[in-house]
C-alpha cells in the first residue's frame, strides 16, 4: 500500500498541425450533445492536433525556453536508442543479470486503470516470468541494478538541474501491453522514454481546456470518465476540447509538460521510464550555465532522485495545488475540502488515522475562509497572504507525516506510535 499526497503525480511539445475532424452536432435520447467524440474513446471525434517533433534530444537551452517553460510537449525521436537498454531489454536479459534476492517491486493487477485495484509485491524475476500470461503491470522506481542501461537525457544533464535536487523519480512501466489509464494530471515535468512495444498519449492544454475537462477525483488529480466509452451527458465540457494525439514507437521519448491531462495506452510488449522532475524549481535555473554536451555515459545509477515527498518543501507546490482544487471543485466546503485529501481511503486507514488531522484541515481552510461563511471559494485562495501559504504549508507536512505513518504500518505490519491526536 502507498498512501501519498496525489496531487504531486502525477505527465510534452510543440504543435502545429492540425488535423480536424468536426462532425455535426446532435444529441442523444438523453439530450446530451453528440458532436463528434460521444460514446468513443477519449480524445476521437473532435480536433486533433500533432505535436512538435526533433530527431533525438534538443540542447538544454532549447528544451527549457521553448518547452519546458513555455508549457509545450515534444516529440524525440529516437531518443531512448541512445541508451543500452534499447538493446539489452529482453526477458532473457533480465533473467540471467544478478540481483539481490529480496529485490520486490509493485504490481497493478489491471491493466485498464482505474485507480482503486489492488496492488501487489513480487520478485523482479517472478514478474518477468509470469506477466506474458497475466493482466500483472510492473509500475515502480527504476531498480538500482537496471540504472545503469538507461542514460539521463540529455536535455537534463547540466549541473545546475542534476547538482540541486531537481530530479524527483525514474519510474518503470513494464506489461504485455494493453495497459490503458484514466485520464489524469502529474504535478510535475516527465519525459517518458520507451525501450518496447509502442504507445498512445492523447493530451489536452490545460491552459486552454482545463475548465472543460472534470478532474472529479481531485485527491487523485484524474477523472472517471470510461476512456472506452466517453459520456458527453456526465462529462459535457469533452464535447469542447481539442486533443494532441502523439504515437510513440520503441525507441522515441515524449515531453508531457507539469499539469497536462493525458491518457495514455499501451500496445504489445511495452517497457517506459518516466523521468520526473520538479517543475517549480525549473524556473531557477541559469540556462545559460547549461552548456553542456550529450554524454551517454551519465546512466541513471550516478543520480540521486529526491522522491515525491520533497516537492512539499516547495511552497510553490502546495500553492499551485490549492488554486487548482479551488478553481476545478468551485466553492468548497470544509467537508468537500477534507474529502479531496482522504476521499478514497478506506475504512482501515481511516480506522488508523483517528481524527487528529481534522484540526489540521480546519485551520488550514479557516486560513483561506476569510469571510467566514463556511466556503473557500477560488477567489480566496487567490488572495491568500503569505502567511496563510506559510500556515497551508506547515499543515500539508503534518499531514503527510500521518500519511508515512499509516503507510509504514500497514506495508510493514509494525506497530507505529499513536497518531491518531498528535495534532
Amino acid at each position: 500500500m502507498r498512501l501519498v499526497l496525489t496531487f504531486y503525480l502525477p505527465q510534452c511539445f510543440t504543435f502545429y498541425t492540425l488535423l480536424y475532424c468536426v462532425r455535426q452536432s446532435s444529441s442523444d435520447s438523453n439530450g446530451a450533445p453528440v458532436s463528434g467524440g460521444h460514446r468513443l474513446k477519449f480524445g476521437d471525434g473532435r480536433p486533433k492536433h500533432t505535436t512538435d517533433e526533433i530527431v533525438q534530444f534538443p540542447d538544454t537551452k532549447n528544451f527549457f525556453e521553448n518547452y519546458v517553460l513555455s508549457s509545450k510537449p515534444l516529440k524525440m525521436t529516437g531518443a531512448a536508442k541512445l541508451s543500452p537498454a534499447f538493446r539489452l531489454w529482453e526477458d532473457d536479459y533480465f533473467i540471467n543479470m544478478p540481483m539481490p534476492p529480496g529485490n520486490k517491486v509493485t504490481v497493478e493487477t489491471r491493466k485498464k486503470e482505474n485507480r482503486t485495484q489492488p496492488t501487489t509485491e513480487m520478485h523482479f524475476k517472478e514478474f518477468v516470468l509470469v506477466y506474458n500470461d497475466t493482466d500483472q503491470y510492473m509500475v515502480n522506481s527504476v531498480p538500482k541494478f537496471l540504472g545503469k542501461d538507461i542514460i539521463l537525457p540529455g536535455p537534463l544533464q547540466c549541473d545546475e538541474i542534476t547538482n540541486q535536487g531537481y530530479l524527483t523519480e525514474a519510474l518503470m512501466w513494464f506489461s504485455s501491453g494493453g495497459t490503458n489509464s484514466v485520464v489524469h494530471t502529474d504535478s510535475v515535468d516527465n519525459i517518458n522514454c520507451l525501450y518496447r512495444g509502442n504507445k498512445e498519449f492523447v493530451m489536452v492544454d490545460p491552459h486552454k481546456y482545463g475548465d472543460k475537462v472534470d478532474i472529479d477525483h481531485p485527491q487523485g488529480a484524474y477523472s472517471g470518465v470510461d476512456v472506452d466509452n466517453v459520456n458527453y451527458t456526465k462529462y459535457p465540457g469533452l464535447a469542447e476540447v481539442e486533443f494532441y494525439h502523439v504515437n510513440i514507437t520503441a525507441g522515441d521519448c515524449l515531453f508531457i509538460p507539469y499539469k497536462w491531462i493525458h491518457q495514455v495506452r499501451s500496445y504489445g510488449r511495452n517497457i517506459a521510464v518516466n523521468i520526473w522532475w520538479d517543475h517549480h524549481k525549473s524556473k531557477n535555473i541559469d540556462i545559460d550555465r547549461c552548456t553542456n554536451q550529450f554524454d551517454a555515459t551519465k546512466t541513471l545509477d550516478q543520480y540521486s532522485f529526491v522522491g515525491f515527498a520533497d516537492l512539499l518543501s516547495n511552497i510553490d507546490s502546495i500553492k499551485d495545488h490549492f488554486l487548482d482544487v479551488a478553481k476545478r471543485a468551485k466553492d468548497l466546503t470544509l467537508g468537500k475540502f477534507e474529502d479531496i485529501f482522504v476521499g478514497e481511503m478506506g475504512p482501515e486507514e481511516l480506522e488508523v488515522m483517528g481524527t487528529g488531522y481534522k484540526s489540521v484541515f480546519k485551520k488550514i481552510f479557516n486560513a483561506f475562509d476569510k469571510n467566514r461563511d463556511g466556503i473557500m471559494t477560488y477567489e480566496e485562495v487567490v488572495q491568500a497572504s503569505e502567511e496563510d501559504w506559510q500556515l497551508a504549508h506547515k499543515g500539508i507536512q503534518q499531514y503527510d507525516a500521518i500519511l508515512r505513518a499509516v503507510d509504514q504500518q500497514f506495508s510493514e505490519g509494525e506497530e507505529v506510535p499513536d497518531i491518531r491526536e498528535e495534532l
